[in-house]
């Protein structure tokens, strides 16, 4: 289509605005009104209002809540969750607009109220680029000469050259668009019941803690164990992307099982729990340090298919779905003070956000650990597969959360006695 179509006369020349464009901003008519429904909005709009190409989209809703869409290819979830709140804090903290009394607008604050009142500073100066600096940076750069303001180029509507044909295929690719929308079970729900401040009194790591809950959730769910993957920076190292945590071991497994049966004492339980949380932070910090196996696996996979090599090994190591596939998007990667009152999530705080199935036979989980008393969970599957629910296995993962929380309370309990 696109050789057929968009690569002479208008069509190109409309295409190549869009395509040099660094980001899209969709202004949606939608009014999402919680959190799974916005959700599923950012994640793939009606099929035809999101540009899923593009490093990411930038959506308003009609009740001017917001969200971005973001292509992974290019970059990881924390490396634009990290820009966006930034962009948030600093609205907060710098003051950009202001109410005008006279006629109840809202207005984005010139140049010179900038310079001449000056922002509500923060600490992270090496992070946060205020306006003023700036202003007075440029204008000694030049002798003292004040620059013209920055100028705009008019929005302008983009043609095209829509032929029969054309317009076929167009609707074509939007009904195979609306039917993979319609088949995607999302379902964002908040943890309140307790949170990090919790499970640290607990001897045991938030991350390894939720991981655990997710093996004993899909343990209850599909009366199984299954190949769990949970993505890791590999910042350590130049250009360095991610690396695959393999949560499922010897010990969550040993644990599992033991809260499962009620012979177990609750002593033993916490004992289990740990020894698998402990496990879980060792290989965590293997994996981050360049000691995980899934990249090197793919590695040797794309050395052997350039080379013309077929390997038994590799097609067959690289053939097990991840029916549970997670990733943890951190919240506040801002340096201090970033927020007003250096608020970690308490005040100021969004669901993060998620991602689809990577089986079509499994779950995708995304979570955020937010402040001290909030966990954020996305859970997705296909509607098509029978044996998934995602609002059941939410469910699962919060009783699961429960049972741990439990757990450990009645073995503190029984060591106090």
């Amino acid at each position: 289509v696109r050789e057929e179509h968009f690569c002479r006369g208008l069509n190109k020349a409309s295409l190549g605005v869009i395509e040099r464009a660094q980001f899209v901003v969709h202004l949606d008519d939608a009014s999402p009104e919680d959190w799974s429904t916005q959700g599923h909005l950012l994640m793939h709009g009606d099929g035809a209002n999101r540009w899923c190409d593009k490093s990411f989209t930038l959506v308003v809703f009609a009740n001017a809540r917001v969200g971005i869409h973001v292509e992974h290819s290019w970059g990881d979830a924390p490396t634009m969750a990290h820009c966006f709140e930034l962009a948030l804090a600093s609205e907060l903290t710098q003051k950009e607009y202001r109410f005008d009394p006279l006629d109840g607008s809202v207005k984005a604050r010139s140049m010179r109220e900038e310079k001449e009142g000056g922002l509500l500073r923060t600490n992270s100066t090496a992070c946060v680029l205020h306006l003023r600096d700036t202003v007075e940076e440029e204008e000694a750069s030049l002798g003292g000469k004040r620059t013209s303001p920055a100028k705009f180029k008019p929005a302008m509507q983009l043609s095209w050259d829509i032929s029969p044909a054309l317009g076929e295929a167009i609707y074509a690719s939007w009904a195979r668009a609306k039917v993979c929308i319609k088949d995607i079970d999302l379902v964002v729900r908040c943890h309140d019941a307790f949170g990090k401040g919790a499970i640290k009194k607990m001897k045991i790591s938030p991350d390894a803690c939720i991981q655990l809950a997710l093996q004993v959730a899909y343990y209850r769910d599909q009366g199984s164990f299954c190949q769990t993957y949970e993505s890791c920076m590999a910042r350590l190292f130049l250009q360095g992307r991610t690396e695959t945590i393999r949560t499922v071991c010897e010990e969550s497994c040993a644990f599992v099982r033991a809260l499962e049966n009620p012979d177990v004492p609750a002593v033993e339980q916490q004992r289990l729990l740990r020894a698998a949380g402990e496990r879980h932070q060792r290989y965590t910090r293997e994996a981050m340090a360049g000691g995980g196996v899934d990249r090197h696996l793919f590695g040797l996979y794309v050395v052997a298919a350039g080379m013309g090599i077929d390997s038994p090994f590799l097609n067959k190591a690289l053939s097990y779905k991840w029916n549970l596939s997670t990733s943890q998007v951190p919240p506040r990667q801002t340096v201090k003070n970033t927020w007003p009152n250096d608020d970690q999530g308490d005040v100021y705080y969004s669901p993060s956000g998620g991602f689809g199935p990577v089986s079509d036979e499994g779950y995708g989980v995304s979570y955020a650990i937010v402040g001290e008393n909030r966990l954020f969970f996305h859970v997705s599957s296909k509607r098509s597969t029978a044996a998934t629910s995602s609002s059941r296995f939410v469910d699962e993962i919060f009783r699961a959360l429960k049972d741990i929380h439990a757990v450990n309370a009645a073995a503190t309990a029984s060591e106090t006695r």
